[in-house]
């Protein structure tokens, strides 16, 4: 629909041209919901091809650039992620601390029933399935918080959000450095977390 086309194009602008060249060939709006087809939108690394179900929401778009993005990512990347989450709460533990919906995935925070809130080094709930969805989540929450407040996200008067903010500082620093953050994006929310600290 128009809607999705627009959604899709909004989304697309957040990006520069020569990035989109390289990770996106082609992106298919299918006519079928996600409960049809058990997810709201899949990347294809192979045919750098993305679906997207026909009830996709407002950050689904965002979430399978990101795939798009990441996937094929150099081992060095995937390694330090690895390290910096573990000395936080590794995934399986985690997992304990998130809610699954009844397709299975885990969309809320069992502490205060939110998805959208950042915890225990985490952006979303969601991100605690596995390292692939953890550095997805990451780096879309980048891309979505530049027309939305940091605050919505990364609350800093929420004490377990202030517990792991050198995860969330690490991973930001690591996205940046392999490229995957705009120099502006990553000062602004760089600044954010620095002044959380002092809070």
């Amino acid at each position: 629909s128009a809607d999705k086309l627009l959604s899709l194009r909004i989304a697309l602008k957040m990006y520069y041209p020569e990035e989109v060249k390289r990770f996106l060939d082609k992106v298919v709006f299918l006519d079928k919901t996600s409960k049809e087809l058990g997810y709201t939108g899949q990347y294809y690394r192979d045919s750098k091809l993305i679906e997207l179900c026909k009830d996709l929401n407002h950050t689904t778009t965002e979430h399978e650039l990101a795939h798009a993005r990441t996937d094929g990512l150099s081992d060095i990347f995937v390694k330090k992620w690895q390290e910096i989450n573990d000395k936080g709460v590794p995934y399986d533990e985690a997992q304990k601390l998130a809610t699954k919906d009844e397709q299975g995935y885990f969309m809320r925070w069992t502490s205060n029933g939110k998805w959208n809130t950042s915890l225990y080094g985490y952006a979303r709930p969601y991100g605690v399935t596995n390292i692939r969805e953890d550095i997805a989540t990451f780096t879309e929450i980048i891309v979505f918080l530049r027309t939305t407040s940091l605050e919505v996200y990364f609350n800093w008067r929420d004490e377990d959000f202030k517990k792991y903010l050198p995860i969330y500082i690490a991973k930001l620093q690591l996205i940046y450095k392999f490229g995957l953050a705009r120099k502006e994006d990553f000062e602004r929310i760089m600044t954010y977390f620095k002044l959380s600290e002092f809070h």
